[in-house]
């Protein structure tokens, strides 16, 4: 069973990869530039023209000789680019031109996408076309869930797209702008074939009633692209913390189960070859846009027929060419696909794939050695085993591959990386493709008495017990974790293919081992010093139009208000906290409480505290997500209570009594103290507490000369008056707003009281996150977007 370990032969690099890379470089230059490319393009031209000569350079060095007619192909392509996007971006302007001069129920909508929700609202992409006008692309929000195909006409307002960052992102992929409805006014299913497909797939939704389980919306998702059962059990999130995102979007390998049982139904019939290979590319086209035609699924789709055709007549394939050429046809066809992440991320794990899969799998076989049977086992039991394990380390070889390619685009779009993703892979790839087997032949023969219901039956079967292993190994510490320095990862990703791909070294077992081993060092001090070392320090969070504080030494921390939406998840993450002793949550506003539900499984917590009186106020939802997180039900404090976290104390100073919750009035105030080795800091955390309540606290006598306020209620004009910022005579004053929100904090008032009582003022939507670590003369106080620590 022991082979020599060969090194595999370096891959052809086709000229038809360079050609993809200019059409998505300049398509997606000129389409985040927007209507005023000409200018930014020209201020990045240097770098550009050096990036194209680079990869010029590195192909050259590859293939040994110069290739003439390439250069001349990428000025083409580049040309062809600036031609198409100028144009996108030219009706894009005049459709944007259009829907502002004209109201929204005159324009034909129809949903392209499926919706998603958030609270009663249902949003999905749709076009908008008029009778003898423009049409283009939009973010639609209805209060009534459409279905894909749906064409309707509704009353409600347009927004173009702005110039943040969201609005770049938009316009990348071309959707130029959203339109908010608020009433549908007529609505009616599509025609035609994508109306009959549409039609198919609702049945088949009826049938798997995917959202009332986790295992139908498993199916659902897996063979109709439908994300909406996915969402409401948490299950792509899930899939996501596992690196298992690509088995649940549909792709090239759900279209290889389909084509594989297709052609063995159709060789089994005897049907001819070419009609057998026009019958797949047909199928494989329904079953695509029976999905929804994710972009994934459109390029393996359309790589699957340059494949057939190639073989009818007579052309050996080459995977890298095909899956390059099926990138340039579809960026000619939408310069917008370049901005698609998806796209994006299917054509880099593929190309990948053929590039570097052969590689690592060689390292891997040099790591780890090959598997030599004991003298007892026969030699088919010998064999079976031996190739399984080949299969298995060539899993985890096209795993690695994957997420290493892909890991800038990860890291950017999502912040984090899951690390059990390759042995994920290997562990429920091959049961995946049987639950993709069994799901569609249960669904085509969900007609057939008794028949459809046993495949179907066996598919539920299968794919709970997936979803069981998936949810051991994602509640797993560090199966997932964040990235915050993207530009770094991208610059190591991209200089480690290279070396590779120019050196494509001859490793050897112990230099790999070593490696091995210095990486578990270096990832074991950084957890130590991360989750047990942190040093004593209050974080004023960059949430938003929210509150989030972190109180933290050692291996001790307290979250105080988690913020809205997700954000605390990457702040958190921005702070390297992995577990949290408890989360206090000052009173029962969103803004505050939001956060906490989206910490389950990201980061750990203990427990959650309430003022006196909230417990029993807090919704039955929002609970349940707090019992989940803990395994135990919210905790009350009261006026008085002290907390410890390491060293630091923190003490309720209000309210003084029993409390609903659901008023600024009702937060809670915390005083925070430390006090070792001659280092101290005290600083007092307001909530949403406004200058009554921060007056009766002062006044009491429970609260005097402070080091660092965090201002009350994001700063509002009522937050502190000009008596009690004299007598808390804070240093440091920080609030915590969202940039461009619409309540206009902090207000200009409440920073003139503060800074005349001599504090220094800072806000998180200026400043970013607010680090403040206590000092022998006065705090240290660092800002996210600082580059020197300011001393008091």
């Amino acid at each position: 069973m022991c082979r020599e370990t060969v090194i595999p032969r370096r891959p052809y690099l086709p000229p038809a990869l360079y050609l993809l890379v200019a059409l998505v470089v300049v398509d997606r230059l000129i389409l985040g530039e927007g209507l005023g490319w000409a200018e930014g393009v020209a201020s990045r031209a240097t770098t550009a023209l050096a990036a194209m000569l680079a990869v010029f350079a590195v192909a050259a060095m590859l293939r040994g000789r110069s290739w003439g007619v390439v250069p001349l192909a990428l000025a083409v392509a580049m040309l062809s680019a600036v031609v198409s996007s100028s144009c996108v971006l030219d009706q894009g302007e005049r459709f944007v031109e259009a829907m502002g001069k004209s109201p929204v129920s005159s324009w034909d909508v129809t949903v392209v996408s499926d919706p998603s929700q958030k609270e009663d609202v249902y949003r999905c992409k749709a076009r908008a076309t008029s009778s003898g006008g423009p049409s283009g692309n939009i973010w639609l929000s209805l209060p009534e869930c459409p279905r894909v195909g749906d064409e309707l006409r509704c009353v409600g307002s347009f927004a173009p797209n702005g110039q943040d960052e969201w609005g770049v992102a938009c316009r990348q992929q071309g959707i130029w702008g959203s339109v908010r409805g608020v009433r549908i006014l007529e609505t009616h299913a599509g025609g035609g074939i994508q109306g009959i497909l549409q039609q198919i797939r609702q049945r088949v939704l009826d049938v798997l009633e995917a959202d009332k389980s986790e295992s139908d919306a498993l199916i659902a998702g897996c063979i109709c692209g439908w994300r909406g059962g996915l969402a409401a059990f948490g299950l792509d999130e899930l899939f996501s913390r596992c690196g298992l995102a690509h088995l649940i979007a549909v792709s090239g390998s759900h279209l290889a189960v389909f084509s594989t049982m297709l052609a063995g139904l159709l060789m089994s019939l005897r049907v001819r070859p070419r009609i057998r290979a026009c019958a797949l590319c047909a199928c494989g086209c329904a079953f695509v846009m029976l999905c929804g035609a994710p972009p994934s699924a459109v390029r393996a789709v359309v790589m699957q027929a340059a494949a057939l055709m190639g073989g009818l007549l007579g052309r050996r394939s080459h995977a890298l060419t095909a899956v390059c050429v099926a990138g340039i046809v579809m960026v000619a066809l939408d310069p917008a696909a370049s901005g698609q992440l998806g796209f994006l991320l299917s054509l880099c794990a593929v190309a990948g794939l053929c590039v570097f899969s052969a590689y690592v799998a060689y390292a891997l076989k040099v790591l780890l050695g090959s598997w030599k049977p004991p003298r007892m086992v026969p030699r088919r039991i010998a064999t079976s085993i031996y190739r399984a394990l080949e299969g298995t380390r060539d899993s985890i070889a096209a795993s690695l591959v994957a997420q290493l390619v892909t890991l800038p685009l990860v890291a950017e779009a999502f912040g984090e990386v899951s690390l059990i993703g390759p042995l994920m892979s290997a562990l429920v790839g091959v049961p995946f493709n049987m639950l993709l087997g069994l799901s569609l032949v249960g669904v085509a023969l969900s007609w057939v008495p008794f028949v459809g219901d046993v495949a179907l039956g066996a598919a539920r079967l299968l794919a709970w017990a997936i979803l069981m292993v998936v949810k051991a190994c994602g509640s797993l510490p560090f199966a997932c974790v964040p990235v915050t320095s993207v530009p770094e990862v991208r610059l190591v990703v991209c200089v480690g293919m290279v070396t590779v791909l120019l050196l494509w070294p001859r490793v050897s077992k112990g230099v790999l081992r070593a490696l091995v081993v210095l990486a578990c060092v270096v990832a074991c001090v950084m957890f130590v010093s991360w989750r047990y070392c942190a040093p004593a320090r209050i974080c004023v969070l960059d949430v938003g139009q929210g509150d989030a504080i972190l109180v933290q030494q050692g291996a001790h921390a307290v979250l105080v208000d988690a913020g809205p939406g997700d954000a605390v998840v990457d702040a958190l993450s921005r702070c390297h906290v992995m577990h949290l002793d408890a989360v206090i949550v000052t009173h029962l506003h969103a803004d505050h409480y939001e956060g906490v539900g989206a910490l389950k499984g990201r980061v750990g917590c203990d427990r959650v505290y309430v003022a006196e009186g909230v417990g029993e106020n807090i919704p039955a939802d929002m609970r349940q997500a707090w019992v989940e997180l803990t395994c135990k039900d919210p905790e009350e404090v009261s006026w008085g209570d002290l907390l410890r976290v390491g060293d630091f104390a923190l003490r309720v100073v209000w309210p003084e009594h029993s409390v609903v919750g659901d008023e600024n009035a009702d937060s809670l105030e915390i005083l925070v103290t430390y006090d070792v080795g001659g280092r101290c800091l005290s600083a007092l955390l307001t909530g949403d507490a406004e200058q009554d309540e921060t007056r009766t606290v002062v006044c009491h006598g429970t609260v005097g000369d402070i080091d660092v306020l965090k201002v009350g209620h994001h700063g509002s004009r009522v937050s502190i008056d000009e008596r009690t910022a004299l007598a808390l005579d804070p240093e440091v004053a920080v609030a915590s707003a969202g940039e461009g929100n619409k309540f206009g904090h902090p207000d200009p008032e409440c920073v003139k009281v503060l800074r005349d009582a001599g504090a220094s003022f800072v806000c998180t939507k200026d400043v970013g996150d607010v680090e403040v670590l206590p000092g022998v003369e006065g705090p240290t106080i660092r800002a996210q977007r600082t580059d020197e620590a300011q001393d008091r």
